[in-house]
């Protein structure tokens, strides 16, 4: 059994995951299948973030400063199994079995993908 992930913006909601790829900082890598990013992408605040797949099955993610004004992008292909690797938006994702479930200003996901791209990644 595959364990579930969450990240602490998601106000304990959690999701299936497919597989994990290897741990970035720490932090879970989730591979997910088009259904559980569509749910993942329903729970977004979209003052910070916004997440589509467009006509091409490409993850599309836009952030936001909290004051409607648009910062960073970024892209997520599907893998040749059509699932999606989210390690690739550079999000501080947990396992569920131990998440940490203090409120997050949801501008953590904005301050990760900053780190992740400066990473390389």
């Amino acid at each position: 059994m595959v364990p579930r992930f969450t990240h602490p913006a998601f106000h304990s909601t959690t999701f299936d995951a497919v597989r994990y790829g290897d741990t970035w900082n720490g932090f879970a890598t989730p591979i997910v299948d088009r259904a559980t990013l569509e749910e993942l992408l329903d729970v977004l605040d979209d003052n910070y973030v916004r997440g589509w797949v467009d006509g091409e099955d490409v993850l599309r993610v836009e952030y936001f400063d909290g004051r409607g004004r648009p910062g960073m992008f970024d892209d997520v292909s599907p893998l040749p199994d059509g699932t999606y690797d989210l390690g690739r938006l550079g999000w501080t994702f947990e396992l569920a079995e131990d998440p940490v479930v203090d409120d997050v200003d949801p501008l953590t996901l904005l301050d990760a993908s900053h780190a992740a791209r400066d990473m390389g990644m």
